[in-house]
């Protein structure tokens, strides 16, 4: 009798069979990180609109009382916000506020995402003489 030889190695099977487990495992990974991606741009601009809306409010608190009016400052639509033409920065006054002599101010910046839908922040702050 003669001793048959035996070869180490993988069959065709076995190739195809880890090619398709990696396969889906690199699939699952890419969508990851597209969605990784994409969240990510929307925090950076939630970031930068939230910063805005700050701005603008901390730029009122240093303003005397009777500056704090429609007409000093008017609607920033888009493209005007040096740096950031899809921010869009609105002040709404709320006269009176919830004591006798105070104004309500509030800051909303709105932005439109790629492909999306508009999204905004609001912040307001209560001002008094």
């Amino acid at each position: 009798m003669t001793p048959k030889c035996r070869v180490a190695g993988f069959t065709l099977t076995e190739v195809l069979v880890a090619l398709v487990v990696l396969s889906l495992g690199l699939l699952g990974l890419t969508a990851m990180t597209v969605s990784t991606a994409r969240t990510l741009a929307f925090s950076k601009q939630l970031t930068v609109a939230t910063t805005l809306a700050e701005e603008r409010l901390e730029a009122m608190h240093r303003e005397p009382f009777a500056n704090l009016t429609a007409e000093r400052f008017p609607l920033e639509d888009y493209g005007t916000l040096p740096g950031y033409p899809q921010f869009r920065r609105q002040v709404t006054f709320v006269d009176p506020g919830p004591v006798p002599g105070t104004r309500v101010v509030v800051v909303t910046v709105s932005w439109r995402q790629e492909g999306g839908e508009p999204h905004r922040v609001s912040l307001q702050s209560l001002f008094a003489p």
